[in-house]
């Protein structure tokens, strides 16, 4: 998705006025598609590692992937409950993905500048060691940005389950399994503004260094692969 869309947005004779704005363009667009269909993945994903950590096992609203699903569109509604969190989602991935994509094609290309000016690109493109780290840059880059809005993010996504209140709550009704009344869901500004005051900015960037230990090598060997494929397709 993100190769068809920068090919449309670069020619020949526009690719250096395009090195930002292709590559931006074309990954927000690419990640705006992948959300949309991954999101309800997210949301039960979310619920299943949350209610595994704070609720005992008899108080399990979910007993699986499916149930969740199935609990999920039952009880919040088809749409309204997997797509949970959809608009803070997009805030959150369209700029990951659009400042991933352009600082790995501005790190490439001022690895070639480097390279070239060193005389050691010679006659040869850049090599997967190049490649490996502009991935690196750019996941790195992209997640740091991006992370105050993740952490709104996954606030609003388990509210129904990390509401203080809820988890006193929860009851079996009629058979069905334990149940939680519906969370009053807070939007955007009141999930920050709640963050900020009860952890200060530091709540913003929790798991910042986990996250930045997962996301480089995957950004290095996705970026690389994906090099490594488009060489082998004999796809410029």
């Amino acid at each position: 998705m993100y190769e068809w869309a920068k090919r449309i947005l670069v020619s020949d004779h526009t690719q250096s006025k395009a090195q930002v704005v292709a590559p931006f363009l074309a990954g927000a667009f690419a990640r705006l598609m992948a959300t949309t269909v991954k999101i309800p993945f997210d949301v039960v994903k979310q619920r299943l590692e949350v209610q595994g950590a704070l609720l005992n096992p008899e108080s399990r609203m979910y007993s699986g992937t499916i149930d969740a699903f199935r609990k999920i569109a039952t009880r919040e509604g088809f749409a309204k409950g997997l797509w949970t969190g959809f608009f803070i989602t997009l805030l959150r991935d369209l700029p990951f993905s659009a400042t991933y994509f352009t600082s790995y094609e501005l790190s490439k290309h001022y690895q070639k500048v480097i390279l070239e000016r060193l005389n050691l690109l010679g006659d040869h493109d850049l090599n997967i060691a190049n490649h490996l780290v502009a991935g690196a840059t750019a996941g790195c880059f992209a997640s740091s940005v991006t992370m105050p809005i993740d952490a709104i993010k996954t606030r609003i996504q388990t509210e129904t389950l990390t509401h203080k209140k809820q988890a006193a709550t929860v009851t079996t009704v009629g058979g069905a399994g334990p149940t939680l009344p519906p969370a009053a869901r807070k939007g955007i500004l009141a999930t920050a503004k709640l963050i900020y005051a009860k952890e200060g900015v530091r709540g913003f960037y929790q798991g910042l260094v986990p996250r930045l230990l997962s996301i480089i090598p995957s950004a290095s060997i996705t970026f690389a692969s994906y090099e490594m494929y488009k060489k082998f397709l004999n796809v410029s």
